[in-house]
């Protein structure tokens, strides 16, 4: 009997046409966490060698961290086939709806959706931008786009398709065959419907914030703070204050 008279000998498929699946909760957080230890380390040695100059920068060396992160979102692209250094430990890979990896603009585009809320947070707006129309739009991106992210990636379950996936029409999967990706179901709509009544409620904070600030408390912090501020050796300060809710 012949190799190919035995059945038996033919049921194994190349591995390149193993079955598709998008990559799972687990996989996505390892890859994550791993990715995010190696940009840490990298962020450690930069301070160490130009530590002073960041924090002269008064907040804005956030903006540095940024386009570092952008660079490393390069990776997600056709460039190294998909793979962060966590993805390819964990044989995941960032593709498009046919299977292919994705152009360097593309991967740009994912990595700005989902850098931008996490660089928001703690950036140095002053307060006449966070409570005019901008301070709308930094907080829907900053808090609405932060639950979208974490939100979409928990609980759209059968894809793991979180904001940036699905602006940059992206899906990250465990194995790609000729065949391309699984056929991937239209999101639900109540996501959409949460994600959205989120962001609504994020376009009203710098609202109830302006509101706060004009409590003789807050104000009087924020001219401490401005105060502090203004000193000559000061690069960037902080004033915060624990509330008795109980009134004791």
């Amino acid at each position: 009997m012949t190799e190919g008279d035995n059945p038996d000998l033919d049921t194994a498929a190349p591995a390149e046409n193993a079955a598709p699946a998008f990559a799972g909760f687990w996989r996505r957080l390892g890859a994550f966490l791993i990715d995010g230890l190696a940009l840490g380390l990298f962020g450690l040695l930069l301070g160490l060698a130009i530590g002073d100059v960041l924090a002269g920068m008064g907040g804005y060396e956030r903006f540095v961290g940024f386009a570092i992160a952008l660079a490393f979102g390069l990776l997600n692209s056709r460039l190294t086939g998909g793979r962060t250094p966590g993805k390819y430990l964990l044989g995941i890979r960032v593709a498009d709806l046919s299977g292919d990896p994705i152009s360097i603009p593309r991967a740009l585009l994912r990595q700005t959706v989902f850098s931008v809320p996490f660089f928001l947070n703690g950036a140095p707006f002053d307060e006449q931008t966070l409570f005019s129309f901008f301070g709308v739009v930094i907080s829907v991106l900053l808090f609405g786009g932060m639950f979208a992210i974490v939100y979409l990636f928990v609980f759209n379950r059968k894809s793991r398709r979180s904001l940036h996936d699905l602006v940059a029409g992206t899906c990250v999967v465990r194995s790609v065959p000729a065949g391309g990706v699984p056929p991937v179901a239209p999101i639900w709509r109540g996501h959409l419907v949460v994600v959205g009544l989120v962001a609504l409620l994020s376009a009203a904070a710098p609202f109830f914030g302006q509101k706060l600030a004009g409590t003789p408390t807050f104000e009087a912090l924020l001219k401490a703070n401005d105060a502090l501020s203004a000193q000559p050796d000061v690069v960037r300060s902080f004033i915060s204050t624990n509330i008795d809710l109980d009134g004791a």
